[in-house]
């Protein structure tokens, strides 16, 4: 009991637990692997099977559903981007690449829903919820309102780069991680600066703050954009 006693305080108590626990455990894995990940992999093959032999019918459905789209934008996008690009069209520029990240997320639904997480799949399709709803109220704006969605990236993409070199230094630098350069943070928080004085500080402060303007709020919310593109009937199922 010498290295379990009372005497130590929690917290070395805990590490020396978790310590027996790890070398315990991970050396049994380790020497029963192959046949723990057999069986494993055996019971996933057989939890599909039985799950496709109930649900298959609609896994098939929306499969197909799935590859239509996927077909329909394939073609789009190989009439459309290029010249799009070439003419600066911000509007089209951006309804293809919101397509593509909708169909992308859905073949993740799909994934998760033939092997029995629904949760999960659920979680992906409230994403794609989301992208549609970006991607309507974008149709249905100025092309103004597509160069603002795309200038807000830089805004993400600075929040984004300032949080990961505040804390590599206590979580990941040991493994090898290297801090972002000065220079490309100096890049990023310039053109968030001159986003901040064309569009005003909403802009940057609210996830959704290149709909502002378009529909006239200081903060607008998902929600907003929903009514917007008359998409509120879908909110009970998102909600859920």
């Amino acid at each position: 009991m010498g290295e379990w006693s009372d005497k130590l305080p929690a917290d070395e108590r805990w590490e020396r637990l978790l310590a027996r626990f790890r070398e315990v455990h991970l050396d049994s894995f380790s020497s029963q692997r192959d046949e723990v990940l057999g069986q494993r992999r055996t019971f996933r093959v057989g939890f599909e099977q039985r799950l496709r032999d109930r649900w298959g019918g609609a896994l098939d459905e929306y499969e197909v559903i799935v590859e239509a789209a996927l077909m329909m934008w394939w073609q789009f996008n190989k009439r459309w981007f290029l010249p799009a690009r070439a003419a600066g069209d911000q509007k089209t520029i951006c309804l293809i690449d919101l397509d593509a990240r909708c169909l992308r997320v859905a073949q993740e639904v799909f994934a998760l829903l033939r092997s029995g997480f629904a949760f999960g799949a659920h979680a992906r399709a409230r994403t794609m919820h989301e992208l549609a709803v970006v991607a309507f109220f974008i149709r249905d704006n100025p092309p103004q309102v597509a160069q603002r969605y795309r200038e807000h990236a830089v805004v993400e993409r600075y929040k984004r780069a300032v949080e990961y070199n505040r804390t590599l230094p206590q979580t990941h630098a040991h493994l090898g991680y290297e801090s972002i350069e000065e220079e490309t943070l100096r890049g990023l928080a310039q053109r968030r600066a001159r986003l901040r004085e064309q569009y005003g500080a909403d802009f940057l402060n609210v996830p959704h703050g290149w709909a502002a303007a378009a529909l006239g709020k200081r903060r607008p919310t998902l929600r907003d954009l929903e009514e917007s593109v008359g998409m509120t009937h879908h909110r009970p199922f998102y909600a859920w």
